[in-house]
């Protein structure tokens, strides 16, 4: 797990006849905190693909500007349409903002609503990524598989005080491999009426739903069926 950080050093002049005495005023670092594991994704909806956790030691640091990209191959760049990030503001209550991808990037200015993290605290920026629907003319195609990163040094400004930074650290912040399906079904299990086996007629053995996001309809081409007896039943 990378970690980055930039130091605030702030000069303070004391005349005393001589000498300069060097205070330290505030450091920032970014890392990745339980970031949202590989997985499928259904086409035109908004999911997690990335977590940042943001921590202050001694002063507050505002981060007005950062850039989020898709970094797989360029030709995923079609099945992004933006990028929504999650955070808080000075007041602590949550704030959201969406950017359009472009050529692959994402790039933030909440210079107007900035995220704040406190000085001696930490805040948790989550990224989620707004994936356009299936449409192989123009679109995404099933089986895209786009990549996420935060970049440590294009289009960020960080500012504590009077001093703004243009970086972070020296290694950007990689998220988990996603993949984009049409639809996808969601199997759940159905309690049976009676559980009890009856000699010589049919009984229910197992029983389940299947339900399809709104976006397609799913298909069943095969249903697996395993069946374990221990051996007193047998």
């Amino acid at each position: 797990m990378a970690k980055f950080s930039f130091v605030v050093v702030a000069l303070v002049a004391i005349v005393l006849g001589f000498g300069v005495f060097a205070e330290a005023n505030a450091q920032l670092s970014i890392d990745g905190y339980n970031m949202p594991v590989s997985a499928n994704v259904v086409a035109g909806s908004n999911v997690p693909v990335l977590r940042l956790r943001c921590r202050a030691d001694n002063n507050n640091v505002v981060i007005n500007k950062l850039r989020i990209s898709q970094v797989a191959d360029q030709i995923y760049n079609r099945s992004v349409e933006s990028v929504t990030i999650q955070y808080s503001g000075a007041d602590g209550n949550g704030l959201t903002a969406t950017q359009a991808v472009i050529l692959g990037y994402a790039d933030f200015n909440v210079t107007r609503a900035p995220i704040f993290v406190s000085g001696n605290g930490q805040e948790i920026i989550n990224v989620l990524a707004n994936f356009t629907v299936i449409d192989e003319s123009f679109a995404a195609y099933t089986g895209d598989m786009p990549r996420f990163a935060f970049i440590h040094d294009r289009n960020f400004e960080a500012v504590a005080g009077d001093d703004v930074f243009r970086s972070v650290g020296e290694e950007d912040i990689f998220g988990n491999l996603m993949v984009v399906r049409k639809s996808m079904p969601t199997f759940s299990m159905v309690q049976l009426e009676d559980p009890t086996l009856h000699n010589g007629q049919l009984n229910e053995l197992y029983s389940f739903s299947v339900s399809a996001n709104e976006a397609v309809d799913v298909s069943l081409a095969s249903i697996p069926l395993q069946m374990n007896l221990s051996a007193p039943y047998l």
